[in-house]
């Protein structure tokens, strides 16, 4: 059985070793984004692989050591595959602290490595319990409507959610009340916040065809380019706008997925310092 084992390693420590990340899904969000990246680094010990995974936020984060590997035994394909399923499969307190690795639908979804592994990571991210328990009535509108134009897409999903809370502020709550007013002055501008519409949607749960046409489109060579652009603008405006210490730069990001091999954000303009 593979231990999952926290790590704390600086950014710098990342990239004194070599190392390819093999899969990599980001949660697109203007207040702060997050990018996971999972994959194998080589250890001192000549032959021993680290397979990884880091969940990396502009406050933070979290990096897990998901098991070690013999890259000289024959069966070392059958044994990353085991230990990738187990860590998809995996609740808190099982193995990671706060969160399962896998949270909601992603955003963006970028691999590096051939079709048998895609296929693995396919069946990995649909069986788990944030994609099972999805709503992709939801999640086909949104996808439908906006594709890869995911501030245009965050509008929407804003004003979704200052509604519901709306509807479950408590009567006579004042704070509460002034705080929603507050949100509206400062998103009303926003045309998908502004033109909201109840009942464009129907919630549902997972069907047959759902996730496979959901993952051609997000994998699509023409969608995910400018998903990457609009995640770093928006990990560098949350950074620059958060009275918090920014803990991991946009550049670190980039710097860490281009050393592994997976350069999807080298392209772009980021800032902050490594």
């Amino acid at each position: 059985m593979h231990t999952v084992v926290p790590l704390q390693r600086s950014a710098a420590s990342w990239l004194q070793r070599p190392g390819r990340i093999w899969l990599s899904w980001s949660i697109f969000n203007p207040n702060g984004p997050t990018v996971h990246a999972l994959g194998l680094r080589d250890t001192e010990v000549s032959g021993r692989a680290e397979v990884f995974h880091r969940w990396m936020h502009f406050l933070g984060g979290e990096d897990h050591c998901l098991g070690y590997v013999d890259t000289r035994a024959d069966d070392v394909e059958a044994h990353i595959a085991e230990i990738f399923r187990r860590a998809f499969s995996l609740q808190p307190p099982q193995g990671f602290a706060r969160f399962p690795m896998v949270t909601c639908i992603p955003s963006l979804v970028v691999s590096n490595v051939s079709e048998d592994w895609q296929a693995l990571f396919k069946t990995c991210l649909e069986q788990s319990a944030a994609i099972q328990a999805a709503d992709w009535g939801r999640e086909k509108y949104l996808l439908a409507k906006y594709g890869n134009r995911l501030f245009d897409r965050a509008g929407e999903e804003l004003r979704e959610a200052y509604e519901r809370m709306r509807r479950e502020q408590a009567a006579g709550d004042a704070q509460a009340a002034e705080n929603l007013d507050l949100v509206y002055k400062l998103y009303q501008q926003v045309p998908t916040f502004a033109e909201w519409e109840p009942g464009r949607y129907v919630t549902r749960g997972l069907q047959a065809g759902d996730f496979e046409a959901w993952w051609d489109a997000i994998t699509a060579v023409s969608f995910w380019p400018p998903v990457t652009a609009q995640v770093a603008h928006a990990w560098n405006n949350a950074a620059k706008q958060t009275t918090l210490p920014c803990r991991t730069p946009m550049v670190e990001v980039r710097d860490f997925f281009a050393a592994y091999d997976l350069p999807i954000f080298s392209a772009l303009s980021v800032t902050g310092q490594a």
